[in-house]
């Protein structure tokens, strides 16, 4: 009985030691992942700043189309 029970916590003791090892190995992975994603978050931040733009330069071209349109059709 003794020897089982010094089996099973040996073994526990190992996957302990294991568990710590990865968990040390996955904190540096999540810094760099986070930083990763804030870097994709700010890239595409600037995209959509850059489409809203072209969006009101499209929507002020087209307001002034129509009405120079309207304008010259209306005049006889």
């Amino acid at each position: 009985m003794k020897r089982r029970v010094s089996e099973v916590e040996g073994s526990f003791g190992f996957l302990s030691e294991q568990v710590k090892g990865v968990h040390k190995d996955m904190l540096p992975f999540e810094a760099r992942t986070e930083q990763r994603f804030k870097k994709v978050d700010e890239r595409f931040d600037r995209l959509e700043n850059k489409i809203d733009g072209l969006d009101r330069k499209v929507d002020t071209k087209v307001d002034g189309l129509t009405k120079s349109l309207s304008a010259s059709f209306a005049t006889p």
